[in-house]
């Protein structure tokens, strides 16, 4: 971490926060590698370490762009 830079990632979680909730890598804004940054993670509920957060197949930016939910199994986006 930069220890001039209260958020090393510019995730808006501070390094502080990510250390200590543990959930996620203050160096990486994106500790999941899903496209959704951690921030936004925590914001909607879904695990920043786990890029699919319900296990059924679709990470969660995917889920999330098609309007589907990504903390429910049965939801998923609708295939073309």
């Amino acid at each position: 971490t930069d220890p001039s830079d209260p958020d090393t990632d510019n995730d808006n979680l501070s390094d502080s926060q990510e250390v200590t909730w543990g959930k996620s890598d203050p160096c990486d804004p994106d500790t999941d590698n899903d496209g959704l940054n951690d921030f936004y993670e925590i914001l909607k509920d879904t695990n920043p370490q786990v890029p699919d957060s319900d296990g059924d197949g679709w990470l969660d930016k995917a889920e999330i762009d098609a309007r589907s939910d990504p903390k429910n199994h049965s939801s998923t986006p609708k295939n073309p």
